[in-house]
């Protein structure tokens, strides 16, 4: 009998390489992958900075857990989620339910706050990651840096993925 397919699922700081690195690793793996910033756009048609400013970080937040509970249904997937959803416990549930979850670890000088609500106000950056910090070691089942080239680190990803997965 087959093994069902095992989800890997990113999790870290915004401008961690979630995106970037996701897309990445999935291409390597003949894998789909869902930006959970692009299935909210593409569903609500509206950018992410739009909705954080019209409707404020609580609508957005909604629409991420939906998108959540969604692509947590499928399998063999890569995804890639916004960095706050590790502040959402029923999320995280049903996500790791049937995932391997990575956490990229940026050095946070490398981070690039542009078009992130959240990080525009001096130290913001810090403060989330003392707050986000404990939740992504909670949740991550391996970290990988991710402070040199994309291609570098979707490879040692794969390779602690697939060392997981066997």
């Amino acid at each position: 009998m087959d093994r069902e397919p095992v989800n890997l699922l990113f999790i870290g700081m915004p401008s961690a390489g979630k995106t970037t690195v996701g897309a990445l690793v999935a291409d390597l793996l003949g894998l789909p992958f869902y930006d959970f910033d692009r299935v909210i756009e593409a569903n609500t048609g509206r950018t992410v900075p739009e909705i954080f400013h019209e409707d404020g970080e609580s609508a957005f937040r909604a629409l991420e857990h939906e998108t959540a509970l969604a692509l947590a249904e499928k399998r063999g997937v890569v995804l890639s989620p916004g960095g706050g959803i590790v502040e959402n416990a029923v999320a995280m549930a049903a996500l790791r339910e049937h995932a391997v979850t990575c956490r990229l670890l940026r050095d946070p000088a490398l981070i690039d706050v542009t078009g992130r609500p959240l990080l525009q106000r001096p130290g913001a950056v810090e403060r989330l990651l003392a707050r986000r910090g404990p939740l992504y070691d909670k949740y991550a089942d391996f970290t990988v840096e991710n402070n040199d080239a994309p291609g570098d680190c979707a490879r040692r990803v794969i390779k602690r993925f697939e060392e997981l997965t066997k």
